[in-house]
């Protein structure tokens, strides 16, 4: 099989940045940013409006059907493509200036051809190698060196079967990939069902005596952020909520943040094992401030919590266990809602009200039981998400595979058979 390779200059007829837009909250332009460019597709929520009020066609970026998106500025979003197929209303779309639009020639390339092959392992260690400029975060992909780069160019008719394969079969896997996230997810609100029905019962047991949270422990005691690593005793490992695992409700284990914390703030605020971890700033949209899990990080580690995060230290009449997963269950049911504060887009969590709440406690008999039964499930849990998550990265690998084989002349599409059911 012998394929043309020929620079995308001579088979494009439109590479090029888009727009740096006017944002307004409503307006007659749809502006399409990185982040609207997702691995799953256009995520028009994260789009927003542009206030341009003349022909949206004289601006650059403006989106046709068949162009394809790359995103070109950052670290963990360039390179990312996408694909434009149509508008959600009836606004005009435009790419924005970190956004690359990519216009085929389809008298040369395919659209779909086109897209997939941007989309390729080929193509995409060729772009970090080589066309990607600048370093850290402040990274860049050269316009003018994406159009001197050569991408293979079979026949029309070719490119044509090589798209209508890869449709079908990234379609199949992205479905199996789709049901094993809602297995996931269902996983997940059962878990918080269950912790709410069995901690936070709406007649609980007469044996449960009526206590308000803040009497479960010794003491509220926020974190310290200290000071970048010395590289000497004064470094502390440093628990932040990125480190808060939502499936197992505990935190700690997978840290590897340090800081320098002068040793008179750090004693007070050692961890110790089991010890609630409240986060106090921080939070969003989707995952509102207030989350709770116990402390498990390694032994015989001098470990903090950053400024963002609460130390509770449990008192005796708590099994520890216990009164991470209460703290848990009551952020499930939302409890937490009532005490959030939204400043400068920071969520803050009012800790004196929301510890005040009231919560019925069992005796510590009672606590650990329930304990060893809510961990069992949780367990259980924490394996099938491994499993299911171990599966989505098989069925990413197989596409991404079948992606560039079939765009690099490897897969023959006419007799191929994905393997994929």
């Amino acid at each position: 099989m012998s394929w043309e390779s020929v620079p995308l200059r001579y088979v494009t007829r439109l590479l090029n940045r888009g727009t740096a837009p006017n944002y307004v909250d409503d307006g007659p332009i749809r502006m399409v940013s990185q982040a609207a460019n997702q691995k799953s597709g256009l995520d028009w929520e994260r789009t927003r409006f542009h206030s341009y009020l003349g022909d949206p066609r004289k601006l650059k970026g403006y989106l046709q059907l068949g162009d394809s998106l790359v995103n070109s500025t950052g670290t963990g979003t360039l390179g990312r493509v996408g694909w434009f197929e149509y508008s959600p209303d009836s606004r005009p779309c435009v790419a924005d200036g970190h956004v690359t639009v990519v216009r085929f020639n389809p008298h040369r390339v395919h659209p779909r051809f086109g897209y997939y092959y941007l989309k390729s392992s080929s193509f995409q260690r060729f772009m970090f190698e080589t066309l990607v400029t600048g370093s850290t975060n402040q990274i860049e992909l050269s316009r003018e060196g994406m159009r001197a780069t050569s991408m293979p160019v079979p026949a029309l008719e070719e490119q044509r079967r090589i798209a209508d394969f890869l449709d079908v079969e990234t379609n199949r896997i992205g479905k199996l990939i789709g049901m094993r996230t809602s297995q996931l997810e269902l996983i997940e609100s059962r878990s918080k069902c269950q912790l709410a029905k069995v901690l936070l019962p709406p007649i609980p047991p007469a044996s449960w005596r009526e206590i308000p949270i803040k009497y479960l422990f010794e003491f509220e005691r926020a974190g310290v952020w200290g000071d970048d690593p010395a590289g000497d005793k004064s470094d502390v490992l440093c628990v932040r909520v990125a480190d808060f695992d939502r499936i197992s409700l505990t935190g700690g284990s997978t840290a590897a943040t340090y800081r320098a914390i002068d040793a008179q703030q750090i004693r007070r605020r050692t961890l110790r094992k089991g010890d609630v971890l409240l986060e106090k700033s921080g939070g969003g949209e989707k995952n509102p401030v207030g989350f709770a899990v116990n402390y498990d990080g390694p032994e015989n580690v001098l470990a903090t919590t950053s400024n963002f995060v609460s130390i509770l230290r449990p008192k005796s009449i708590v099994f520890p266990r216990f009164a991470g997963l209460l703290m848990a269950a009551n952020y499930f049911a939302g409890m937490n809602i009532p005490f959030i504060k939204q400043t400068t887009g920071i969520q803050n969590l009012d800790g004196a009200g929301y510890l005040g709440r009231k919560v019925h406690l069992p005796t510590i008999s009672e606590q650990v039981s329930i304990v060893r039964l809510l961990d069992r499930n949780l367990d259980s849990a924490s394996r099938y998400r491994n499993s299911a998550n171990h599966q989505i990265d098989l069925l990413a690998e197989r596409r991404q595979a079948l992606i560039t084989a079939a765009v690099t002349g490897q897969l023959d599409v006419t007799t191929a058979r994905s393997g994929v059911r």
